[in-house]
């Protein structure tokens, strides 16, 4: 089922809309700038999941090692991701998140660091109204182990 949200246009227009699924167009353009976006169906606000994700192990092959944000299952579109590590450069995505097979959005955000040093990762996430959180404290040393612990964990982000 199609919703037009708003339509301006001074003359008709004729669109062939086929089933697929969302990941086949995010947009369609019509002419100069005409723009038909095609969203799954309205769904309540839903606040992002938070995940952390750093370097378990120092890098081979002169990789720069990541850590990484993720925020998840969130709805609507739109949001600011924000990644920070004591220390190093912060960096702020507001590019578009794709959408998932459940009509949810999927973004994520990465800042190179090293691996093996203790850090404080601070992901947050602004949502709409809403401001999301998470703090992870890494660990010097066998990094391997607490890295492979980390990639298996989620922490969920709560409001602020």
């Amino acid at each position: 089922m199609l919703h037009i949200l708003s339509y301006t246009y001074s003359r008709p227009i004729t669109a062939q809309l086929q089933k697929g699924t969302s990941r086949d167009t995010e947009k369609l353009l019509f002419g100069n700038g005409t723009r038909l976006i095609v969203r799954p169906k309205e769904k309540d606000v839903t606040g992002p999941k938070l995940s952390v994700f750093y370097p378990p192990v120092t890098p081979e092959n002169d990789l720069v090692p990541a850590t990484v944000c993720l925020a998840d299952d969130f709805f609507p579109k739109t949001i600011q991701l924000s990644l920070k590590v004591e220390g190093h450069n912060q960096t702020t995505m507001t590019k578009s998140a794709i959408v998932t097979d459940d009509g949810y959005y999927r973004a994520s955000n990465f800042l190179p660091v090293p691996s093996g040093q203790s850090n404080l990762i601070i992901c947050e996430a602004k949502h709409e109204d809403s401001h999301f959180i998470v703090n992870v404290t890494t660990g010097g040393g066998d990094s391997r182990c607490m890295g492979e612990k980390a990639m298996g964990m989620t922490k969920e982000a709560g409001n602020k």
